[in-house]
């Protein structure tokens, strides 16, 4: 059957008037789209599935008891801000940089909080995970990134904070967050009690609990960067075995040492992994790569059949 084409523009609206899109809905706090499974998604209504979305962090959850390693209440300064719009990566940091999720609108909206967030009973065994938990968490870690005014600023050029939010409105809000109960600390999700959480711990409990070699978040971002990173860490190793072996070479010079059997089988031995050592970290590191190269392969042609399938279309030559 052939397809009919539609000669229509794909949309109505004027970017450059104003929209009179104004039902009194909260949908348009929400973001233009949503990626649910690899499918865009506009959230023409205000559904549940978006909300629970904005608020993921089942990923942290899921290794909770494990979060001690990772990280402690804090906050530390003097780090790149880097933004992400996935609640489950906020205020993780590694290697000078510290992930944030900016503000979402609909949060600054007490009618929001009224129709979408109400006390829903917590899940997981009783545990606070609920999304009005999540939400309060996350209100609250910014409760404690934004202190301050030089912070309100700092934020509110970075975009996290919307740019018609003043600073008295912000010392009203974050006032009011606090005092909204007793004890607020305890109405916030499980993950919002570690403040920041070091990447590369998390990477490392991911590693061991999940089994996950891309860890929870990948510190490359491609193969060239994984081949530094890693080699950088063989020639610093092989660097101070050199040092060793002149210091090994010197004492095998003198009287004392050089008659000492203890010595020269010390001597012998580093000698060999000297040689060894090196060549067997290289073999690891290539090994590595091969084996996350063949699985990033088989992952991306599993995925692009399974998008095939979806959309009833191939993208393979004929």
């Amino acid at each position: 059957m052939e397809q009919i084409q539609n000669k229509n523009a794909p949309f109505s609206c004027f970017l450059d008037e104003n929209p009179t899109d104004t039902d009194g809905s909260h949908h348009e706090y929400l973001a233009a789209s949503y990626r649910i499974k690899d499918t865009l998604i506009a959230p023409i209504h205000l559904e549940r599935c978006f909300v629970e979305q904005e608020f993921d962090v089942d990923r942290l959850h899921h290794i909770m008891k494990w979060l001690w390693v990772a990280g402690r209440p804090q906050l530390t300064l003097r780090r790149e801000l880097v933004i992400t719009e996935r609640m489950d990566i906020h205020m993780i940091w590694g290697q000078g940089r510290i992930f944030l999720k900016p503000i979402p609108r609909f949060l600054l909206d007490p009618k929001f909080w009224e129709s979408s967030l109400l006390s829903d009973p917590p899940n997981y065994h009783g545990e606070k995970r609920s999304l009005r938990h999540r939400a309060m968490g996350f209100l609250v870690s910014y409760a404690a990134l934004v202190a301050h005014e030089s912070d309100f600023y700092i934020a509110q050029d970075r975009h996290l904070i919307p740019a018609d939010v003043t600073w008295r409105k912000w010392q009203i809000f974050i006032r009011q967050i606090l005092t909204s109960s007793k004890s607020v600390q305890s109405d916030v999700a499980d993950r919002f009690i570690y403040g920041e959480i070091r990447l590369n711990r998390l990477n490392l409990v991911y590693f061991f609990i999940k089994r996950s070699l891309r860890g929870y978040i990948s510190q490359w971002n491609s193969y060239g960067s994984f081949y530094r990173d890693n080699m950088g860490l063989v020639v610093a190793a092989t660097t101070y075995i050199v040092v060793i072996l002149s210091a090994l070479q010197v004492g095998l010079g003198t009287t004392r040492l050089g008659e000492s059997d203890a010595f020269q089988l010390v001597s012998y031995v580093f000698t060999m992994f000297s040689i060894f050592g090196p060549l067997a970290g290289v073999g690891i590191i290539v090994g590595v790569f091969c084996l996350v190269f063949v699985l990033n392969w088989v992952w991306a042609r599993n995925n692009e059949r399974k998008r095939e399938k979806e959309l009833g279309r191939s993208w393979s030559a004929t």
